[in-house]
């Protein structure tokens, strides 16, 4: 009888255990806290892997932090399948964890079956997925030519380490952590720990590993470096802390210190949020992130322009060709300030946030159609930064590979076919002379223009195009001096750079 007793007891006492377990991860979860959910959600797993509520949690987990997302697929499938389950957000986490195994058409297929059953949580985001789905395969089948290297333990960590900037020399990499031994001690409440800024000197064969960047920028709250400046002079920080909270501040590298930060003007700053920002290369032109009242939809891109007294100008939106009810993030100007690289969740890309190209046309005063700069640089998670050294060979961007540590871990991008074919960049190469005069205009095949170009100063006209049919017309003088049609193919997107020699009349 004793025996029979305390068995029962053990069960009792097993089962209360595991539900007082279950119950702790359902709160962690409640409070967006899924690394530690999922650690105790994983340990209930073990003990009953019959258990479909448990591998529906774990599921909700992985596609809810930044550890390596495509394990959630053998979770939630071996509950869809087995069960056959109808529940509509089911169907939909199922169809997203099969986009991270790059699974585009089945995702595709799962994703109108949700919105067939016309009900569930996520019918608000269910036609820019199945777009996502349509643009993902486009890309995935004209991959870029490059290469990731992982920066290795002297840089990452175990934790997330992301948000790289390098100096245009390619010698200061600056980038965020949320490690063990920062600033701010002991986990926060959504089971990371606080950020601070590192840096690390990249051929420096004397330099060990990535330092804290000290006291001076770091807080014991979160604290992220979101720009650098092309002359790696200025870093522009984001706090999360209570004093400083969505705020944009600046510091200065001055002899190989930087100065105490500062926070930049109310035409900057505002009530609202504002998380990051770039500078040309003069200095005098700021482009920044914000959700202030007037906006697309939430995070825009915005630029300002320095006054005669060194203020900044009131920020202007950067219109309808950039911004979109999502958000746009973390603008990057090319040094010669005609590129913008920026971030963004609302323009067609592979599910996540990525990363897209657009050129100034400085006659139009406009920014040409984003393009997005393309698979495997893009991928199904959230892509949000791309930092350039000055020959454009080598790009800096973080994420979660196959031989990440654990989180996000920061990689080195090399491009083979030279970094000048983003998506595709065609040359025009004119036999002439040239002037500023000149200038190309490329429509698309329903005689839209996409934009009006003028020689660099090496004499080329560059464009970014994708496959398509495009009519080029060039004009001199305010003559049509070549007028014909030029076709981009798939063949030449593998490439990489497109050389065309146009004759002139």
């Amino acid at each position: 009888m004793l025996r029979l007793f305390l068995i029962i007891f053990i069960i009792l006492f097993s089962v209360v255990a595991s539900f007082g377990q279950l119950k702790k991860a359902k709160d962690y979860i409640n409070k967006e806290n899924y690394v530690d959910a999922l650690t105790i959600l994983l340990n209930q797993y073990k003990r009953s892997p019959e258990n479909t509520e448990v591998a529906l949690l774990i599921t909700d987990c992985y596609l809810n932090t930044n550890i390596d997302k495509k394990l959630a697929l053998q979770y939630i499938e071996k509950v869809y399948i087995a069960n056959n389950y109808s529940d509509a957000d089911v169907i939909f986490n199922y169809a997203l964890a099969l986009t991270y195994h790059l699974r585009y058409e089945e995702a595709k297929e799962y994703f109108i079956k949700y919105k067939n059953k016309n009900k569930g949580s996520k019918s608000d985001i269910l036609d820019m997925a199945i777009r996502n789905c349509d643009k993902a395969i486009q890309l995935i089948k004209k991959p870029l030519n490059v290469s990731f290297h992982n920066m290795g333990p002297k840089v990452n960590s175990q934790y997330p380490d992301y948000y790289p900037f390098v100096s245009k020399n390619d010698s200061v990499l600056y980038f965020t952590s949320r490690r063990t031994g920062n600033l701010g001690g002991s986990k926060e409440f959504d089971g990371y720990y606080p950020a601070d800024i590192f840096h690390y000197q990249i051929h420096n064969t004397f330099s060990s590993k990535a330092k804290n960047i000290g006291r001076m920028l770091n807080t014991t709250g979160d604290d992220q470096v979101v720009g650098l400046s092309n002359d790696g002079g200025t870093l522009f920080i984001y706090f999360d802390v209570v004093d400083y909270y969505g705020d944009i501040y600046m510091a200065h590298n001055r002899a190989g210190k930087f100065t105490r930060n500062f926070k930049l003007g109310d035409a900057i700053n505002s009530s609202s949020l504002e998380t990051s920002a770039s500078m040309s290369t003069d200095g005098n032109t700021l482009l920044f992130s914000s959700d202030r009242p007037g906006g697309k939809g939430k995070l825009d891109l915005y630029i300002s322009r320095k006054l005669p007294d060194g203020a900044w100008g009131t920020a202007q939106n950067l219109g309808d060709m950039i911004n979109t009810v999502e958000n746009e993030d973390f603008p990057q100007l090319s040094e010669d300030g005609e590129t913008l690289y920026f971030s963004s969740k609302g323009h067609p890309g592979m599910g996540g946030a990525d990363i897209f190209i657009s050129k100034w046309n400085a006659d139009l005063n406009v920014w040409s159609k984003p393009v997005n700069i393309g698979f495997p640089l893009n991928t199904p998670d959230d892509n949000m930064t791309i930092s350039f050294s000055n020959n454009e060979e080598f790009a800096y961007v973080s994420g979660h590979r196959n031989d990440s540590y654990g989180f996000q871990d920061i990689y080195q991008i090399e491009f083979h076919n030279n970094i000048s074919n983003k998506s595709v960049i065609v040359f025009a190469n004119y036999d002439g002379t040239f002037d500023d005069s000149i200038e190309m205009i490329v429509s698309d095949e329903q005689n839209n223009i996409i934009g009006i170009y003028h020689p660099n100063i090496k004499g080329r006209l560059i464009v970014i195009l994708e496959i398509g049919k495009y009519n080029i017309k060039v004009e001199q003088d305010n003559q049509i001096v070549y007028d014909d049609f030029l076709t981009v193919t798939a063949y030449q997107l593998k490439q990489g750079t497109v050389f065309k020699t146009l004759s002139l009349k």
